[in-house]
């Protein structure tokens, strides 16, 4: 087998930092794009310079003719993240209660030690029940998020971090279920 370039081209990419926490403790630096030709850009390696400047290499997926997509551009260490679980308790139904309550409260910090302000996104996801009798609803406590899709429970928060500064975010939810339902791992 022999790979032939069929076309160079230069992208113009809006570059971002995200985390999600609750899977890892890192800030990533990200990139999104949009395949620029008129053509599927086939599978292979994508070379990433910041004008003069080389950032790294990509292994870029087959994409559709001007598909988005984001390119991570691996971890900024001098962005940093911690979550904290504040309570995960079972409050039981009571004497001549039906229901039982899971609560469940985290505080998220992110702190920027660059010399600059940065924007960071935090995701977080929320359960979605897919049965009548169990109800999830996000706590009075939290943070309002800046984005929240309720079909698939992602919630996402934008901070804008002054440098050599932290913020901290609340999420907190309660699941309410029948008693009859047996909760373990508490």
């Amino acid at each position: 087998m022999v790979a032939v370039p069929l076309e160079r081209h230069t992208l113009r990419a809006s570059a971002s930092h995200e985390t999600a926490p609750k899977l890892y403790p890192f800030v990533f630096r990200k990139l999104a794009l949009a395949n620029p030709f008129s053509f599927p850009m086939l599978p292979g390696p994508i070379a990433i310079f910041r004008g003069p400047a080389y950032l790294g290499s990509a292994r870029a997926a087959h994409r559709a003719a001007r598909e988005p997509f984001d390119l991570s551009l691996g971890v900024e260490p001098q962005l940093r993240v911690q979550r904290f679980v504040k309570a995960e308790r079972v409050e039981g139904p009571g004497a001549l209660g039906s229901t039982q309550r899971l609560h469940h409260r985290y505080v998220i910090e992110v702190g920027n030690w660059t010399g600059r302000a940065q924007r960071v996104r935090v995701v977080e996801n929320l359960p979605v029940s897919r049965e009548s009798e169990v109800q999830v609803h996000l706590d009075e406590e939290s943070t309002r998020p800046e984005s929240w899709q309720k079909h698939d429970g992602h919630l996402a928060w934008v901070l804008d971090l002054p440098p050599r500064s932290k913020r901290s975010l609340t999420f907190a939810y309660t699941v309410t279920l029948p008693a009859s339902y047996r909760v373990t791992g508490y």
